[in-house]
This record gives C-alpha cells, sequence and structure tokens, in this order.
C-alpha cells in the first residue's frame, strides 16, 4: 500500500480525483480537507492497478499524549 507523497503534485491530483469522482468516497478524504485539521499528521494510503487508483483511505492522526502529560503535571 503506497502512502502518498504530498509533494508529488500529479499523484495527488490523482489520489482527489479518485475520492472526488468515486461513489462511496468521501469529502473528507480529499487531501485539502486534512489541511483544515492543524496540528493533526495527515497520511494518504491508496491503491493502484495498472497505474489507476482503486481504493484510497484518509488517515488523520492527533497526537494527545503532549496534552495528557500537561495536564497530569500542572
Amino acid at each position: 500500500m503506497p502512502i502518498l507523497k504530498k509533494d508529488d503534485i500529479d499523484m495527488v491530483s490523482k489520489y482527489n480525483s479518485f475520492v472526488k469522482n468515486y461513489p462511496c468516497a468521501s469529502f473528507m478524504q480529499d487531501v485539502n480537507w486534512g489541511n483544515l485539521k492543524k496540528n493533526w499528521k495527515k497520511e494518504y494510503i491508496y491503491l493502484e492497478r495498472n497505474k489507476k487508483i482503486y481504493a484510497a483511505m484518509s488517515c488523520l492522526i492527533k497526537n494527545t499524549i503532549y496534552k495528557v502529560f500537561c495536564d497530569i503535571c500542572s
């Protein structure tokens, strides 16, 4: 499963096009949606066959360990 390289403009466009046009996809899988989530780690995973994306998943990861640690220490 490849992880989308966010600096590969062509692949990002291909990924966004797939999630925009696939009937079961959500707008929340779009890379631009992830950009709204500040201080979150963003990873986009996809599957390709014959250079065509046939599955995609976005993972937005929020690290809360620091906040929990700060709450305990204060």
